[in-house]
């Protein structure tokens, strides 16, 4: 997508990866200059993950009395869907302009053992002084779906005017490899109950207060 005002992006169709996100020449994410990088691995920045984001411990599930999996990628469990995950799969790009973008990708019934097959979209508009992404997912029988877009932010000294606020009302309970084995836990006057948003800082300072929030900042957020 070309600049408006000082603000540009990059995106490439391998897993809908957002390489670059610049005001002016400032970063505001972290990418690699070169995207054949991309291929060699480098902890999902700036993917689309999923179909399962996040981490599926024993990497495998029970759905309408039969198993799925395993589908392992680390040790025996999964991360961000496995091997053959959406962050790894080549997206089509349907159109592009000026300031924005749609992307799909179809996952197929059975592949990596996940059912039903899977239509995938990717929308991304950018302001003059925003980017704004939505996902949307259409499947064709029930089936597990988290997706999340794995972007890493460098905002430097801009964070002390910044504000993170996430709507989760709770996260799963994870063991000491950070891996979830079923509990869902409420954030509820915890130190990372961020619904009505904190500094990053804040954030950073908070995750050191207490057993619960070092061990849950690198996690997901429930909503419900």
């Amino acid at each position: 997508m070309p600049e408006t005002a000082d603000m540009s992006l990059a995106l490439l169709s391998l897993g809908a990866i957002t390489r670059g996100w610049w005001r002016g020449n400032t970063p505001l994410i972290l990418g690699c200059d070169n995207p054949q990088a991309y291929l060699e691995g480098w902890c999902f920045m700036g993917a689309i993950v999923g179909r399962i984001a996040n981490r599926d411990l024993g990497a495998a599930f029970d759905l309408g009395g039969k198993r799925h999996g395993p589908k392992e990628n680390v040790g025996p469990n999964q991360l961000h869907g496995g091997p053959g995950g959406l962050w790894n799969r080549s997206w089509t790009v349907e159109g592009a302009g000026p300031t924005k973008a749609r992307l799909s990708c179809r996952s197929l019934d059975g592949e990596g053992d996940d059912p039903g097959a899977v239509e995938v979209v990717l929308s991304v508009t950018r302001g003059t002084d925003s980017l704004t992404c939505g996902m949307g997912t259409r499947p064709d029988r029930p089936t597990p779906l988290t997706l999340a877009r794995h972007t890493h932010y460098c905002f430097g000294e801009a964070a002390d005017a910044l504000s993170l606020q996430v709507h989760a009302a709770s996260v799963p309970e994870i063991d000491d490899a950070l891996f979830p084995p079923g509990e869902i836990l409420p954030l509820s006057g915890t130190p990372l109950d961020l619904r009505n948003g904190a500094a990053p800082d804040a954030v950073g300072q908070r995750s050191t207060v207490s057993d619960f929030s070092a061990r849950r900042l690198d996690n997901c957020g429930c909503a419900a």
